[in-house]
């Protein structure tokens, strides 16, 4: 799926992950609260994950049907 549509799973995937970790980094360099940043990561890695889930699905649906 990457292959053919790599802004798409970058903006699925990588970007969620790359700002949990942004997130992270920002509250351990200002000094904000930890647990409010964690829980926002845990929140954006499951939104990655179940937006990812659902992207390849649709992808091998659309590639079944032999619109890929």
């Amino acid at each position: 799926m990457f292959r053919t549509h790599p802004v798409e799973s970058a903006l699925y995937t990588v970007l969620p992950a790359a700002l949990a970790v942004v997130q992270l980094l920002s509250s351990v360099v200002t000094g904000l609260s930890h647990t409010v940043a964690l829980a926002f990561a845990v929140v954006l890695v499951g939104y990655a994950w179940l937006v990812t889930s659902y992207s390849v699905a649709r992808f091998r649906r659309r590639r079944l049907d032999g619109l890929v």
